[in-house]
């Protein structure tokens, strides 16, 4: 009994860990989304209360920056780690040989506009990105957003076939797929044979919670297909 359980625990882990590769929704699900504490200078009072951070946590992440004015933060963003990054105001970013061709624009805050294959169209919007201009860029590379796993700002792209090839990929994940269902069958048959209520129970439930990983698994290897 206690192997089973700790098989299936493990069994389980491991799959949530690969629906957190493939599914952006999963990520976000379990381990939490960034938020923004600092934008243009100002504290967003209420961010800060959803996060349960104090002023003098905010001030004391912002110091480990070399960062002392508040005021001269464009953005301070909280990440899902709870580490804050920060970024600078354009005035008070130190000066390249660039920046003295360069007109000081409000500078926004670099967002990702595809993530695993799919338009974050909020996202573009708020960019002032329009489809035809990311479709435009997408064919100059020879390349369609389903060829994307990343893409952010104006325009860096992250392809899925980065030194990878994509069948491995595949193979890896029916040979899950395939241990799983080997898993189910023998569960099923532990639950058959046995004549004790309790354990034949167990054995049903974590047969019925590993289908239920399949099942999730399988839409996201059909769509890698």
């Amino acid at each position: 009994m206690g192997f089973i359980a700790l098989a299936v625990w493990v069994l389980t882990t491991f799959v949530i860990e690969i629906l957190q590769i493939k599914s952006k929704k999963i990520r976000d699900f379990t381990d939490g989304k960034t938020t923004t504490l600092i934008k243009d200078g100002k504290i967003l009072e209420d961010n800060m209360r959803k996060e349960r951070l104090t002023i003098d946590e905010l001030m004391e992440q912002l110091r480990s920056k070399n960062v002392f004015k508040v005021s001269d933060v464009e953005f301070a963003i909280m990440e899902t780690s709870g580490e804050i990054n920060v970024l600078l105001a354009k005035d008070k970013q130190p000066v390249t040989l660039k920046d003295l061709n360069m007109l000081q624009l409000p500078e926004k805050e670099p967002t990702a506009i595809i993530m695993d294959g799919l338009v974050m169209e909020q996202q573009m919007a708020y960019m002032g990105i329009t489809q035809q201009w990311l479709d435009a860029k997408l064919k100059e590379k020879s390349l369609t957003v389903k060829d994307v796993f990343f893409a952010q700002g104006e325009l860096y792209i992250d392809q899925y076939s980065d030194n990878v090839q994509m069948s491995k990929v595949q193979d890896s994940n029916q040979a899950v797929l395939t241990l799983l269902e080997q898993c189910t069958t023998e569960l099923q048959k532990l639950a058959l044979n046995s004549s004790e209520q309790q354990r034949k129970q167990l054995y049903e439930l974590c047969s019925h919670n590993l289908k239920e990983a399949i099942q999730e698994m399988q839409p996201v290897n059909s769509s890698n297909s």
